[in-house]
């Protein structure tokens, strides 16, 4: 059992509500924290190609892309947009979902004049995965 689990276990056998906002609270505060010290490193596109290799990163990796608001933040999104859409294409349902949504945050005037190119790049797996792909990238994602 992790430090956090104990600690969330405890406030809950305690019963104390406010016990465990406090508790939230502070971790959402060093997330932010360390959140802000990964959109600062110098490496950060690698960290998170890296990231993208294993299916549960992958999800961290690309919930941490949700957070990025800021016009002159997004540019790592289009950076990333090779391994976005191949995981749009072909992820599992989660990282699927969470890609899309990352893929969203982009400038639609930039996505209009470059995903095609991205698409197009994902190899297929079989004859009548060629319109598919396109197909799946664009599915909604509400």
């Amino acid at each position: 059992m992790s430090k956090l689990e104990i600690n969330i276990q405890f406030c809950l056998e305690e019963n104390n509500g406010s016990d465990i906002w406090e508790k939230y609270k502070s971790l959402e505060n060093e997330c932010n924290n360390i959140r802000n010290l990964l959109m600062e490193h110098k490496d950060m596109q690698n960290i998170l190609k890296k990231a993208f290799d294993s299916p549960h990163e992958c999800t961290m990796a690309l919930r941490f892309l949700q957070y990025i608001t800021h016009p002159d933040e997004l540019n790592i999104i289009e950076k990333l947009m090779p391994q976005l859409v191949d995981i749009a294409i072909y992820g599992n349902s989660t990282n699927i979902t969470y890609s899309r949504k990352v893929i969203e945050l982009v400038n639609r005037k930039w996505l209009e004049e470059n995903i095609g190119g991205y698409i197009e790049q994902v190899p297929i797996l079989e004859p009548d995965d060629e319109e598919w792909k396109y197909r799946r990238v664009a599915e909604d994602t509400n």
